[in-house]
Formats: C-alpha cells, structure tokens, sequence
C-alpha cells in the first residue's frame, strides 16, 4: 500500500464514497426500471488492523466482518433491491481505494448476495 498520511487517506475515502454513490445512480438511470435480483453489496477492508480500515471504523463507515477485516455496508448509499445497484457502488468504491493506495485486491473487494 502506498503510504498515505491519515488526512490523504479520509480525502480518498470521501472521494469514493462519491464514485459509489455516483456509480449506484448511473446503474439506477441505465437499468430503466427493469427488474433484477434482489440482494445486498458490501466491501471487505482487510486486515481489520489496517491504518484504512480503523479510519473507516472511526468514521462509522464499517464495522468487524466474521470472516476478518471490516465490512462497509453499501457504501454508494443507494436504497435500492436490485443486487446491481450496490454492487456497482461497492465496485467504485475498491476501484477507486486500490487505484490511490495501491492496495491489491485480496485486501480489499466488493462481494454481494442474492436476497
């Protein structure tokens, strides 16, 4: 990981937020209503100990995940059921953390489950 200072590293977080929720919205706009699979999207922020996951755990952004690391729940804040949807947030988000930080993706991914 590229060694970013804690402010670098709250100015990339806030910058993907906005790319989750900006890649949410196009997803909504580009589906047209059409009806998908319902379901949930996440990113998994490995290890838990890391300096990026207890700044998300401090912002309230994540919390522990079971399986290790944090867990940021629909981070393009969309409300939608479409799986879609979140997914394409959650995806935006790790695209844009690894493309700063150069974190690679065993430590940080998007996953997502049909409801």
């Amino acid at each position: 990981m590229a060694k970013l200072t804690r402010t670098q590293l709250n100015k990339t977080i806030d910058d993907a937020l906005v790319l989750a929720n900006k890649a949410s919205r196009d997803k909504i706009l580009a589906s047209g209503g059409r009806s998908f699979p319902c379901g949930f999207a996440w990113v998994i922020v490995k290890p838990g100990n890391s300096l990026l996951a207890k700044i998300l755990v401090e912002r309230g952004l994540a919390d522990k995940h079971p399986a290790g690391g944090v867990c940021v729940w629909n981070p393009g804040k969309t409300r939608y059921q479409n799986v879609d949807i979140p997914l394409a947030g959650a995806n935006a988000f790790v695209n844009h953390i690894k493309k700063v930080t150069g974190i690679d993706s065993s430590k940080i991914y998007a996953d997502s489950r049909w409801d």
